[in-house]
C-alpha cells in the first residue's frame, strides 16, 4: 500500500463529512439552542426529506413533542453523570406526518473551556423491531392463550428433562403439588403421579423409552387408578435446522368418551345378540313353517327343493301338496320384506292356502280337487285387505302338476316365471301368467293357465334370489345364465339340479353374502311303466331308499289292475297307492331313520271281501296309531297329513310283530266298499 502523506485540516474535514454521510445511522448535531447544525442524508431521509439543507438551523421541537425532548434532556444529564452515552427509545416526527420510532444515542461535544458547544445524535430506524417485537408478543400472547384454553394438559421439556413450559390444565388433570412443579423437575414430576396410575411400570417404561428414542412419536392409552383414562401424545421438539430442543406431551381426558364406547359397545352387542335371536327365530319359522319337505311317495313325479338362507331372514316359503288322484300343487311365494315380520307373514299366508283348499274341499263332491284358481282367489278375498293394511304383498305361483292328463296348470301372482325344460329336445321355455301379486288390488281376479308336458320334461320355480344375485362388479346372475344352466345339465336328476343351480349362484357372487334366499324346486316328470314294480308273485323286495318309493306304487297298481282293479274305482285305486306310499315312507324315515341301505318287504292278498297290503320290516317298532292324527294347517306329512291319507283310504291300520320278530304295517281295504271310515279327499 503507498504511503500516505499528512492530510491537510480540509481533507480531513471533507473524509469525515463523507463517513458520516455514508453510515446507515441517521446522524445529526444540535447547538446548544436545540437547533441543526449538521445533519446526513441518513437522517433525512428518515425524516422524510430529501436534502440536508431543508433541515439546517431547523430546531429541536419539529423532531419532537415536549416529552421526547425531557426524555432527551434526561439522557443526556444521566451520560454527564456516568460518562458515556446511553441508549434509549423515543419517537421522531417525519414530513409527512408520521412517527417513527428510534433508537438514540446523545453525546454532548465540549470546547475546550468544557462547556458544551454542541449536541451528537445518532439515531437508527426501530421500526421492522418493533413490528417483529409486537408479532413476536402476539404469537407469544396467542400460543399462551391456545395453550391455557386447551382441553388438552401440555407439558415442555428441554433435553434435560427439565420442565420449561406447561399449562394449568396439566396441573389439574394430574394434581402435582405446587412445590413440585417449582422445581421444573420432570423426573420428580413423574415420581409424584405414580400413586395415581393402573399401570406405572408400563406407563415409566414407555416415558423412558422415548426419552431414550427422542425422535420417535407416540400415542396410548393411561388408565389410572380412580377410574379415569387419558389419552397420551408425545412428539419430539424439533428446529428448522433439525436442533433437538426437547419433547412435548399432550394428555387428554377421555373418560367420559370411554364410557360411551363401552355403553355404545354394550348397545352394539346386545342388538347383535337380538338380531342373533331373530335370525335364531327365523331359521326356527323357515325350517318348520316355510320350507316342506318334496314329496317322495310319487312314482310320476321326482322333487327336490333347495333353500340357501341369506344372511337376513326373508320371506320365502313352498309347500307341496300330493293329491290321490296322482296331481301334485306346489306354492311358491315370497313376502315383500325381510326380518320376522316377513316370515310371519309367509307362514300365515302359506296356512290360509291350507285352510282354503280344506275348506273348499268339504264343500266340493267327492273325489274332487278344487282349481288353482278357484284356492288363490279365496285366499286373495281373505288375506288382500290385510295386506293392503300393512302395506305389503305377496309373490307367489300357484302350480298344478296332473299326471294322469299330463298337463301342468299355472296361476302366477306376480311371481318368476316357470322354467320348463323339453324332455325329448331339450327346449327351454319360461311360462309366465298376468296377475298382479296378492295384496296389490282387492278387485284382482286371478286366472289359471294351462300347459301340456311330455315325460322327462323338467320344470324349475325359483326366487328372485337366484337370478337377483350379484357377483362383486354388480353384475346380476339373471335369467339368461339360470336357463343356459338348466339347458346343459341335463345329466343330472332333480336333487342334483337343485344344488347345481345353488353352487353356481354362490360362486358367481363369490365373497359378497348374499342379499336374498336362494331358493328353489325342480321337479321332473316320470314315465311310469307296468314292468317297473319286477313283479315276484304278489311279494316285492325294495331296499329303504326314497327312490324305491316310485316301484312300491307301480306294484300296487300293477297287482290290482291285474285282478281287474280288485272291484275299486279309479280314485280308491288311486288312494290305495297313496296310502301304501305313505306307509313306505313312514318306514324310511321313523323306523329306519333315513338309513336307505336297509330292507322292507311288501306283500298284497286280495283273498275273500278285503284286500290286505303289508309291509315288513326290521326297523324301529310303531306303537299302534302312531303318527295318526288329523292334519295340522300346513299339511306336511311329518306333522300327521300322510298317515292322515293312509286313514282315509283304508278300513284298518294294524301295527305288530310277526314271529320272526319284524315289524309290520297292514292296511286292509274292502273290496269294492262304496265308502271309506273318514270323509275322503
Amino acid at each position: 500500500m503507498a504511503e500516505v502523506g499528512p492530510r491537510s485540516p480540509e481533507e480531513t474535514s471533507h473524509f469525515i463529512t463523507a463517513a458520516v454521510d455514508a453510515a446507515l445511522d441517521g446522524i445529526a448535531v444540535f447547538d446548544p439552542e436545540q437547533r441543526l447544525q449538521y445533519v446526513n442524508l441518513a437522517f433525512c431521509r428518515l425524516v422524510g426529506h430529501e436534502r440536508t439543507e431543508d433541515l439546517l438551523r431547523r430546531p429541536a421541537t419539529d423532531f419532537l413533542n415536549e416529552d421526547d425532548l425531557r426524555l432527551a434532556a434526561d439522557h443526556v444529564a444521566e451520560a454527564r453523570d456516568e460518562g458515556r452515552p446511553e441508549v434509549f427509545e423515543m419517537s421522531l416526527h417525519a414530513k409527512d406526518g408520521s412517527t417513527i420510532p428510534v433508537e438514540v444515542s446523545i453525546s454532548t461535544l465540549r470546547g475546550d473551556n468544557g462547556q458544551p458547544r454542541a449536541f451528537l445524535v445518532i439515531a437508527r430506524d426501530a421500526t421492522e423491531r418493533k413490528q417483529a417485537e409486537a408479532t413476536l408478543k402476539f404469537k407469544s400472547a396467542l400460543l399462551e392463550t391456545q395453550r391455557e384454553a386447551s382441553i388438552d394438559g401440555i407439558l415442555v421439556v428441554d433435553s434435560a428433562g427439565k420442565m420449561i413450559s406447561f399449562n394449568r390444565r396439566f396441573v389439574e388433570m394430574w394434581g402435582i403439588p405446587d412445590e413440585v412443579i417449582a422445581t421444573g423437575s420432570d423426573e420428580r414430576a413423574l415420581q409424584s403421579v405414580r400413586d395415581k396410575l393402573a399401570d406405572p411400570q408400563a406407563f415409566m417404561a414407555r416415558v423412558q423409552y422415548l426419552y431414550d428414542h427422542r425422535d420417535e412419536t407416540s400415542r396410548d392409552e393411561i388408565p389410572l387408578r380412580d377410574g379415569r383414562t387419558f389419552d397420551r401424545y408425545s412428539a419430539p421438539v424439533i428446529g428448522a435446522d433439525g436442533t433437538h430442543y426437547g419433547r412435548v406431551w399432550y394428555f387428554r381426558d377421555i373418560t367420559k368418551r370411554k364410557q360411551v364406547e363401552e355403553a355404545l359397545q354394550r348397545a352394539h352387542d346386545e342388538a347383535q345378540a337380538a338380531r342373533a335371536r331373530d335370525a335364531e327365530i327365523g331359521a326356527v319359522i323357515q325350517r318348520t313353517l316355510l320350507l316342506s319337505l318334496p314329496p317322495t311317495a310319487s312314482a310320476d313325479f321326482q322333487t327336490a327343493a333347495l333353500a340357501v338362507p341369506s344372511s337376513g331372514i326373508d320371506g320365502d316359503f313352498y309347500e307341496f301338496l300330493l293329491h290321490p288322484n296322482r296331481c301334485l300343487d306346489i306354492i311358491f311365494g315370497d313376502v315383500m320384506g325381510k326380518g320376522v315380520p316377513a316370515a310371519l307373514l309367509s307362514a300365515g299366508t302359506k296356512t290360509e292356502f291350507l285352510r282354503s283348499l280344506v275348506h273348499l274341499l268339504v264343500g266340493s263332491p267327492r273325489g274332487h280337487i278344487p282349481q288353482p284358481a278357484d284356492i288363490v282367489n279365496r285366499v286373495h278375498q281373505v288375506l288382500t285387505q290385510h295386506l293392503l293394511d300393512l302395506d305389503s304383498f305377496v309373490t307367489l305361483s300357484y302350480v298344478r302338476f296332473d299326471a294322469p292328463a299330463s298337463k301342468v296348470t299355472l296361476v302366477d301372482c306376480g311371481s318368476t316365471k316357470l322354467i320348463r325344460r323339453a324332455g325329448d329336445t331339450g327346449r327351454i321355455d319360461c311360462l309366465s301368467g298376468f296377475n298382479l301379486p296378492l295384496g296389490s288390488a282387492a278387485s284382482e281376479v286371478y286366472a289359471e293357465a294351462t300347459f301340456d308336458y311330455a315325460p322327462n320334461d323338467l320344470f324349475v320355480l325359483y326366487s328372485d334370489g337366484v337370478t337377483e344375485a350379484r357377483n362383486p362388479a354388480g353384475e346380476e346372475y339373471g335369467l339368461e345364465r339360470l336357463c343356459d344352466l338348466i339347458a346343459r345339465r341335463t345329466d343330472l336328476d332333480s336333487q342334483q339340479l337343485a344344488k347345481s343351480i345353488s353352487e353356481a349362484v354362490t360362486g358367481f357372487v363369490g365373497s359378497r353374502s348374499l342379499a336374498d334366499d336362494l331358493t328353489c324346486v325342480v321337479l321332473k316328470m316320470i314315465e311310469v311303466q307296468a314292468d317297473d314294480a319286477l313283479l315276484s308273485g304278489d311279494e316285492l323286495e325294495v331296499t329303504s331308499a326314497p327312490k324305491e318309493l316310485r316301484r312300491i306304487r307301480a306294484f300296487v297298481r300293477g297287482y290290482c289292475e291285474g285282478r281287474g282293479g280288485c272291484g275299486m274305482r279309479a280314485h280308491e285305486l288311486d288312494m290305495l297307492e297313496l296310502a301304501v306310499s305313505e306307509a313306505a315312507s313312514n318306514i324310511m324315515r321313523h323306523a329306519y331313520h333315513g338309513r336307505t341301505d336297509r330292507r322292507i318287504l311288501i306283500g298284497i292278498d286280495a283273498g275273500g271281501e278285503a284286500l290286505t297290503v303289508q309291509l315288513t320290516h326290521d326297523g324301529d317298532p310303531f306303537a299302534d296309531g302312531e303318527h295318526v292324527s288329523d292334519p295340522l294347517a300346513e299339511g306336511a306329512s311329518e306333522s300327521g297329513f300322510g298317515l292322515f291319507i293312509i286313514r282315509q283310504a283304508v278300513e284298518t291300520v294294524d301295527y305288530g310283530e310277526d314271529k320272526l320278530g319284524r315289524q309290520y304295517i297292514r292296511l286292509s281295504k274292502r273290496i269294492g266298499a262304496k265308502e271309506g271310515n273318514g270323509h275322503g279327499l
